[in-house]
């Protein structure tokens, strides 16, 4: 017997503006998976209500780190063309901040 009065998802709707925000996280290889599942589910490329938000304290910066973790995940979109030019089209559209924390 399904309980209809809970929620079937803990993730907000794929159809709501969305502000994926990040804080603390290592951005290693080894959280990739974690990442394109976020990625994917969301379909950031095409998806223009999701923006993606990364904070860091002074003297840790990852900003290298986050590149990385997006062409990484471009390369696994099926249209590589689109792949390569993932951070740019993030960048133009607004939907890629890079925020010290004071």
């Amino acid at each position: 017997m399904i309980d209809t009065n809970t929620p079937q998802s803990v993730l907000p709707s794929k159809d709501q503006t969305l502000k994926i925000k990040f804080y603390g996280h290592s951005l290693s290889e080894a959280d990739y998976s974690y990442f394109q599942s976020i990625f994917d589910y969301y379909n950031l490329y095409n998806n223009t209500n999701v923006s993606l938000y990364f904070y860091y304290s002074t003297g840790f910066e990852q900003i290298d780190e986050i590149y990385k973790l997006i062409n990484s995940y471009g390369k696994t979109l099926p249209n590589k063309a689109q792949g390569k030019n993932l951070i740019h089209k993030l960048l133009l559209e607004n939907r890629l901040k890079i925020i010290e924390i004071e």
